[in-house]
């Protein structure tokens, strides 16, 4: 195991047994603009490549949350936004279509 993935691995150890500084994330609170109603809301199956399935669970375990906390996050501001960040998804977007 990587330096990296036994760190991980201690730091789960350590939010199920309750001794890591940060809270364990409990259920996760409506969010605004996201479905927050748990009856409302509509699966949607996304599959991630190994990197980016890791970066998301480090980042939620960094954050004390979980993932689809932050994709329905990502998904509000994306609504919300002002331009910035939907243009630099098209700008992305266009160009991994010439890519391929």
């Amino acid at each position: 195991m990587t330096a990296r993935a036994s760190e991980l691995v201690d730091r789960m150890r350590a939010v199920a047994a309750g001794s890591s500084s940060s809270a364990a994330p409990g259920p996760a609170p409506a969010i605004a603009g996201a479905g927050g109603d748990a009856a409302a809301r509509k699966r949607f199956t996304l599959d991630l490549d190994p990197r980016q399935h890791r970066f998301l669970r480090q980042h939620a375990l960094d954050a004390g949350t979980d993932a689809r906390r932050i994709l329905c996050t990502l998904l509000t501001m994306l609504e919300e936004d002002d331009g910035g960040l939907a243009g630099r998804l098209a700008g992305r977007l266009a160009a991994e279509a010439e890519t391929t």
